[in-house]
């Protein structure tokens, strides 16, 4: 191998940068991007930059996280100040909170034989909408500026 240190450019994404793939849609960035290289078919025992890989969750939640390589996305916007990911990270467990206690309240709900009792279904929809609220909540301290 050349002894000679690889030079990469700075990655031109960023942890909660917006892409858009031509095959897998929108995504968000969610890491450090890693540098690559390959042989250098013009020095012997040489390598040369190849780019980066970048390490993307996809919008389709079919479609798991994967690296892709650079120069097959498009950023589409980055966050403002803080990382998306220090969002989601406050938002997701809001958002899995109601989304557990929304199913909780159907499954109850389609389950008519034997008929749920009034009393826990009052009490499964309050559960819901007290997650339901602190997403709300949320959202009106960061319109409110209230977030760090």
């Amino acid at each position: 191998m050349n002894a000679e240190p690889m030079k990469h450019d700075l990655c031109p994404f960023e942890e909660g940068d917006r892409v858009d793939h031509k095959l897998f849609g929108m995504g968000t960035v969610n890491g450090a991007a890693t540098a690559v290289v390959s042989p250098d078919m013009h020095r012997p025992k040489g390598f040369r930059d190849a780019g980066w890989t970048v390490p993307v969750n996809w919008d389709d939640p079919k479609r798991a996280s994967t690296k892709v390589a650079s120069w097959a996305l498009r950023k589409m916007s980055s966050p403002d100040s803080r990382p998306f990911s220090y969002w989601n990270r406050q938002w997701q467990p809001l958002f899995q909170e109601w989304i557990s206690a929304r199913r909780t309240l159907e499954a109850q709900l389609a389950e008519f034989r034997p008929p749920p009792t009034s009393d826990k279904v009052a009490r499964l929809q309050r559960l819901e909408n007290e997650a339901f609220d602190a997403m709300q909540a949320f959202i009106q301290a960061e319109i409110g500026g209230h977030h760090p």
